[in-house]
């Protein structure tokens, strides 16, 4: 069972082993209406943070505090797809997401800094909020995603923001539900 409706989960280390979330439950024991994941490595600790689940997070922050490269990777495991999906915000403050093959979808704005890396492999980044949304993109160079689905209701936009200069789409530009 996998109940969030607030509050915030944080993520300092992943002591051992790699994997710093596993979420595997049946959709009908999950409930996600609200709180924040973040993952706020500390110290010297530089490696791999994976994250596993078929529970949606509301709001995710990746922000690397310690001194040590830290990187966020999409897994699956036996039943569970690797792809992420985020109700509300997503936020890169720090580190790398490397999504691998994974689709990320998002639900309300998504934040890239200055300094951090989204590696989306060979996956779909996925913007699908009912209101309107903003692509907040303050790295320098290019931020690249490889394919990028808009699925938006009727009526809402998808804003690109920031002081990034160029977003390279390299594979497909899919636009649905677009007036």
């Amino acid at each position: 069972i996998f109940n969030m409706s607030g509050g915030t989960l944080n993520i300092l280390s992943t002591c051992t082993s790699d994997r710093a979330i596993d979420i595997y439950s049946e959709d009908k024991n999950i409930s996600v209406t609200g709180g924040t994941i973040n993952i706020i490595p500390q110290g010297t600790y530089a490696g791999v943070f994976e994250v596993r689940t078929n529970a949606p997070f509301y709001n995710f922050n990746i922000n690397n505090q310690g001194t040590g490269a830290i990187s966020v990777d999409l897994y699956n495991d036996t039943g569970i797809p690797g792809d992420l999906s985020i109700v509300n915000d997503l936020n890169l403050n720090s580190g790398t997401l490397n999504a691998r093959e994974y689709d990320i979808s998002v639900g309300a704005d998504m934040l890239i800094e200055n300094g951090t890396t989204y590696t989306p492999g060979n996956n779909t980044t996925i913007f699908n909020g009912s209101e309107d949304q903003l692509l907040t993109i303050n790295n320098a160079g290019t931020t690249a995603i490889k394919k990028l689905r808009i699925d938006k209701a009727a009526g809402t936009t998808l804003t690109l923001a920031g002081s990034g200069t160029t977003l390279s789409v390299q594979d497909s530009l899919l636009i649905y539900n677009a007036e």
